[in-house]
């Protein structure tokens, strides 16, 4: 059987690393032409869980025109 670490441990993330991807691309609209918009924006997140596990969460922010959309993916 595992032993839980503390509370402190378990709530707070022993090791925290954020990467920033950037794809900028400009719209195909002629109106919109000049404007850059900022198309995908991925925040991944390196931890230790309370099982001592390396886990990775990586949260996707990305548009479709003017709609803003997310996803996130888990795994340890």
């Amino acid at each position: 059987m595992k032993r839980v670490p503390s509370l402190s441990l378990s709530l707070g993330f022993l090791s925290w690393r954020l990467f920033y991807l950037f794809s900028i691309s400009r719209s195909s609209s002629p109106a919109a032409s000049r404007s850059v918009f900022l198309r995908y924006i991925i925040h991944r997140y390196e931890f230790i869980d309370i099982y001592s596990n390396r886990c990775t969460a990586e949260v996707q922010i990305y548009s479709r025109g003017y709609t803003l959309r997310t996803a996130v993916a888990w795994s340890c």
